[in-house]
């Protein structure tokens, strides 16, 4: 509801279950790195295993962002692409915090 707000009030064209469409895609990459940590974890825990998490998610991170904007850049003006940009960039940062902080505990 916050990006489809956002999105309206920068000027662009956007409903909400575009965005909701576009947010659950965008999920996926972070989805795949959390299966991919669970599995590190089945391990014994080392600084290399903890590095391989750190990077597993990160690349989730990114393909999430990157893609989300690439979706949603077009909605809206070019000028504003990056305000526009934000609240998905904060929301794909805490699941991606989510999946990096859980423990095999």
């Amino acid at each position: 509801m916050i990006v489809t707000l956002n999105t309206k009030l920068l000027g662009g064209s956007i409903s909400f279950f575009q965005s909701v469409c576009v947010l659950g895609y965008c999920l996926l990459p972070l989805v795949l790195s959390l299966i991919f940590c669970r599995i590190v974890l089945l391990a014994n825990q080392n600084t290399a295993l903890v590095i391989v998490r750190c990077i597993l998610v990160l690349a989730g991170f990114a393909w999430s962002t990157f893609a989300s904007m690439q979706f949603l850049g077009d909605c809206n003006p070019p000028s504003r692409k990056a305000l526009a940009v934000y609240p998905m960039f904060l929301f794909y940062l805490v699941v991606g915090w989510m999946v990096i902080s859980h423990s095999a505990d």
